[in-house]
């Protein structure tokens, strides 16, 4: 069964291809097929076949791509994470206030925050069990780091698979 989203617009437009997919807060997203548009109440109603693999289509489209993320793409990536202004900020290492800025346009993404959201859209696309524990040793690390010298890396085999183990 594939998940459909369904959203109205109200103007009538000729039947086009391909459809431009402004539902996703971007104007730049062209949908060649995988939609239906039929008409209820005077309104054309498009519905979305797979609409979470397409956004992660569309994220995925936006971290590999050369060009500096402009500020609605930034939004989209944020929103496809799940994540408030207040988390993202918080793994990004700005404030609230300084993320609303950058998805408005006041402010420009400097190029370490835009590298830095990217590989968060990375982690993002990990299984969720692997990610938490990914960016909790990470987190850890960090805490770390600022308050010891580099320990030496130990590591274990187990089940055809490297672990890190820590010494005693």
């Amino acid at each position: 069964m594939t998940a459909k989203k369904h959203f109205r617009i109200k103007e009538k437009s000729a039947a086009r291809q391909p459809l431009q997919y402004r539902a996703c807060g971007l104007d730049d997203v062209y949908l060649v097929n995988g939609f239906t548009i039929t008409e209820s109440e005077g309104d054309e109603v498009i519905s979305v076949e797979n609409i979470e693999e397409l956004h992660e289509a569309i994220a995925v489209k936006l971290i590999t791509s050369p060009a500096k993320l402009k500020p609605a793409e930034f939004r989209f990536l944020r929103n496809n994470m799940d994540l408030t202004q207040a988390e993202l900020g918080e793994r990004l290492g700005v404030d609230v206030q300084m993320i609303g800025r950058y998805e408005r346009g006041d402010n420009s993404i400097p190029p370490p925050v835009d590298q830095l959201l990217r590989f968060h859209y990375v982690l993002h696309l990990l299984p969720k069990d692997e990610r938490e524990e990914l960016l909790e040793e990470v987190v850890e690390a960090a805490k770390e780091h600022r308050t010891m010298p580099g320990a030496p890396a130990c590591f274990r085999l187990s089940n055809d698979e490297w672990k890190r183990q820590r010494l005693q």
